[in-house]
């Protein structure tokens, strides 16, 4: 549920608090995806919100960031794309579940019961 883990060095002021030198911090990603102020609708499963917007890494950070950032990302996106590209284009899909529910997984949200799909013909 936690990741990026530091330790503050000097003291400093964040969020109307200050903290003292040794204070630990961690950014938990599942609290950011249900702020209001930074998704409208935080509860709802919407992929449009992300579709043709770069967020900000504060707000959004699957593979972490900085130093400390997943080696293997670059890699990752090109083989999703990839797979799901392949995938739309050879294929015609339909939803084949009636409610869509967002459920906590790890770190993120996922659809309740997967995202079932039926494959209704090849292209």
């Amino acid at each position: 549920m936690f990741t990026g883990l530091r330790k503050v060095k000097q003291p400093f002021e964040l969020g109307g608090y200050l903290l003292p030198a040794g204070t630990v911090l961690v950014v938990c990603y599942p609290a950011l995806s249900v702020r209001e102020d930074l998704f409208p609708n935080p509860e709802r499963f919407d992929p449009d919100r992300f579709y043709g917007k770069k967020l900000p890494p504060e707000v959004w950070s699957p593979f972490g960031v900085g130093p400390h950032a997943c080696p293997g990302q670059d890699l990752a996106l090109v083989v999703s794309k990839t797979v799901l590209a392949t995938i739309v284009r050879k294929a015609e899909l339909k939803l084949a579940q009636d409610e869509i529910r967002p459920i906590r997984n790890a770190y993120y949200y996922e659809p309740n019961k997967g995202l079932l799909v039926t494959l209704e013909k090849r292209l």
